[in-house]
């Protein structure tokens, strides 16, 4: 093999490592596609998913009237019974109008969920378009982050690659600053490589979280529905039931905006690290050049999933 070979080589197998990188992450967003939640989803998977939640949604909903004229017994029990006498007929007037509720929204309870899951999807897909699909090859995450870490692999072949001709004529000092670039070229590649496939898979995970959760809850609002017929505690139930319900649907949305504007830091000179490794001359500068490029690489995906991953505690903050 050349010795003009032996640089290109190696140049093309650590962008190798960082494209394989960016593949892979594109691959798994990719995965995110936010399917629908609703029966007239496309996607025979997602709609058999669908399918197990109506089945046992249709199993516990013949129980809800059962366990509302259980639970307005006890309000009026607990309520109307317990006021003085000039104040039962308003109080079991307010109890009653509370269990006529119950019972139509118990009558029409799978339709406003539907009505829900229809409506967080449509602005799911709304948002899904305004920021271009999950498509990144095109995005500014993309062309700068692999010019910026290809750049600085291409500067610094041009000060070669270490040589163990460099070490048989006992220039250890020159060798060993070589290697120790190389090395944190190469492993940064194997680096970026996990960070971009544990990121890719966290966000996956939260996608496919934001989909089967609201799903779970579909069956079990007929008994929280049926417990709101009483007054105070089970009253807060179903309305915290409700805005839990609702933020789960919503956070399809939230995971969007977080992945868009995660990505978007790759434009971004944060700290102005461009600076400090501008037109390197020592092995030193070359060191740190490789560093800030590994760091300026990862930073936007690590934040991305650390964004998504609080897709759930920001909802709920916002829904509580």
């Amino acid at each position: 093999m050349s010795a003009q070979m032996r640089p290109l080589l190696a140049e093309n197998f650590l962008l190798f490592l960082y494209e394989k990188a960016f593949d892979l992450f594109q691959a798994l967003i990719e995965v995110m596609q936010f399917p629908c939640l609703t029966q007239g989803n496309s996607r025979p998977e997602w709609h058999e998913i669908w399918i197990a939640a109506k089945g046992c949604f249709d199993l516990l909903k013949d129980i809800t009237i059962p366990i509302a004229t259980i639970f307005f017994i006890i309000a009026i029990y607990k309520t109307v019974i317990s006021k003085p006498p000039e104040e039962q007929p308003k109080q079991f007037l307010v109890e009653a109008l509370r269990f006529i509720m119950i019972l139509f929204i118990a009558g029409n309870l799978f339709t406003i969920l539907s009505l829900i899951t229809e409506f967080s999807e449509n602005l799911t897909n709304a948002v899904l378009n305004l920021c271009g699909g999950t498509k990144i090859e095109n995005s500014k995450f993309w062309t700068d982050g692999l010019a910026t870490i290809k750049n600085a692999i291409v500067e610094n072949e041009k000060n070669g690659n270490p040589k163990f001709s460099e070490l048989i004529e006992g220039d250890i000092v020159v060798f060993c600053e070589k290697i120790f670039v190389f090395l944190s070229y190469f492993l940064g590649g194997l680096v970026t490589l996990l960070v971009f496939g544990s990121s890719g898979f966290s966000i996956v995970m939260a996608t496919i979280h934001r989909i089967i959760k609201p799903l779970i809850m579909i069956p079990f609002s007929t008994i929280v529905v049926g417990l709101g017929a009483c007054s105070g505690e089970g009253e807060r139930m179903m309305w915290h039931y409700a805005k839990s319900f609702l933020g789960y649907c919503m956070s399809g949305v939230f995971i969007l905006m977080a992945v868009k504007m995660g990505l978007s830091l790759a434009s971004l000179d944060l700290f102005n690290l461009s600076e400090v490794v501008k037109n390197p001359t020592t092995e030193g500068d070359r060191l740190m050049a490789a560093l800030v490029a590994l760091f300026r690489v990862n930073l936007p995906v690590v934040i991305t999933s650390g964004l998504v991953k609080s897709a759930d505690s920001f909802m709920e903050k916002i829904f509580s």
